[in-house]
């Protein structure tokens, strides 16, 4: 299956606009090469006003299942700079249906409650199979913002194959066209290496997870800016509260962030 991956990544004329590795010409532009398309360019939202305005945002936050995620309003054709951009929270539900059926019953019930993002986790498929299933499962998001995610055991994930195969299917996804890919920090730089360039039109989110502790804020602000310099257009960074503390050293990662 890997090998079958690979190869249709090398063939595959999805996604004609390429990300470029490029290095500054000057240091107003920014150090790390996938940022040169926020430097050029409005992100995603702003280029193609893909998150639509939910007018029962209210009745989204209520849902506590949810997770919370941050990107920038849609932009006017005299936008202002990207740092000047508004932003405003969004809601994102995660879909883990064990089966390929109940998966896109989720997707379809989802898009009609309301919320912001759908995060396909195809970790939780049992007999998933990238090149059967996953253009069925993007294109069943519609016009939905989607953001595919297969995480692996050692992230928390149900992922249990080799890696290769694993990193293959996420770029594919971006391949294909999703907004959104979730990779792990750890697997950065071996994603960014493979086959196969990541469109400017998908993101890439690079997440960080600790299940034991909430590391200090100097920890989680130096680990969010070796998250920027190895390629991330969002950061996610998702540590376990042990202390009500916990969640303002969390929270000041908002105070001196760079970007999503």
């Amino acid at each position: 299956m890997a090998a079958h991956l690979k190869a249709n990544l090398l063939s595959n004329p999805v996604g004609t606009q390429k990300r470029k590795c490029q290095r500054p010409f000057s240091a107003a532009v920014p150090a790390n090469p996938r940022h040169l398309s926020q430097h050029l360019h409005q992100c995603t939202f702003e280029q193609r006003a893909m998150v639509p305005s939910v007018p029962n945002f209210a009745q989204s936050a209520q849902r506590a299942s949810s997770v919370v995620v941050q990107a920038a309003a849609p932009a006017s054709a005299e936008a202002p700079a990207v740092s000047q951009a508004a932003e405003k929270t969004l809601i994102c539900t995660s879909i883990t249906a064990p089966s390929l059926e109940g998966f896109l019953a989720e997707i379809e019930e989802a898009r009609s409650t309301g919320v912001d993002v759908i995060e396909l986790r195809l970790d939780f498929i049992k007999d998933f199979e990238p090149m059967r299933h996953l253009e069925q499962l993007m294109q069943a998001c519609g016009s939905m913002p989607y953001i595919v995610t297969y995480r692996p055991t050692w992230e928390g994930g149900n992922y249990k194959g080799t890696e290769p195969e694993r990193l293959a299917t996420l770029k594919l996804a971006a391949m294909k066209g999703a907004p959104y890919v979730d990779v792990e920090f750890k697997a950065a730089a071996i994603f960014f290496a493979g086959a196969g360039d990541v469109p400017i039109s998908t993101k890439v989110i690079l997440s960080s997870h600790n299940f034991q502790e909430t590391p200090s804020a100097e920890e989680l602000h130096n680990r969010a800016t070796a998250m920027r310099a190895a390629g991330a257009d969002i950061v996610k960074i998702a540590t376990m509260a042990n202390d009500i503390s916990d969640a303002a050293t969390v929270l000041s990662l908002l105070q001196h962030k760079t970007g999503p």
